[in-house]
């Protein structure tokens, strides 16, 4: 699957307010994690209950569900805050990290980049990122080897102001 670029025109005088939204799906081993891609060795992986997203600043940790039950993730790269997309979703977190390189990328729980979200999830550079998370069917999959329901994620990133 290849990336979709996306050009929508913004209601501010001929602003323009590109996005680039990738999608996915595949196995995730429990987890995702949305990070500047480490050098030199695995990144240090923020502690937590998994009932929230865990962030050391430089990495947004987040458990799925079932612990090998396959997920659908869409990605937004966008300039500027969403407004709150509430309906058709069980629960949305937001969440800051800091990027160093301008380059957040999202990987599964086993380190895997996914085809069809290959590209960096930010749209502005180095700097601190909201990431807003919104997902459907991880509840009801907590605790199961395997997904009972679909699971479906949507990740919004944009720059902040720290």
């Amino acid at each position: 699957m290849t990336p979709n670029h996306e050009t929508q025109e913004s209601e501010n005088e001929g602003e323009v307010l590109e996005q680039r939204i990738q999608r996915g799906e595949g196995e995730s081993f429990g987890a995702f994690m949305i990070m500047d891609w480490p050098k030199g060795g695995p990144p240090n992986i923020p502690g937590g209950t998994c009932m929230e997203p865990a962030v050391n600043e430089k990495v947004v940790f987040f458990c799925t569900g079932a612990q090998y039950g396959y997920i659908s993730v869409e990605t937004q790269a966008l300039h500027h805050a969403p407004e709150r997309i509430e309906s058709g979703w069980e629960e949305i977190f937001d969440v800051q990290v800091q990027s160093e390189t301008g380059l957040l990328f999202w990987g599964s729980g086993g380190g895997d980049i996914w085809d069809g979200i290959s590209e960096p999830l930010t749209a502005d550079g180095a700097g601190q990122y909201t990431v807003r998370i919104h997902a459907r069917g991880r509840l009801e999959n907590q605790g199961w080897m395997d997904n009972e329901v679909d699971e479906d994620y949507l990740i919004q990133v944009w720059k902040t102001e720290p």
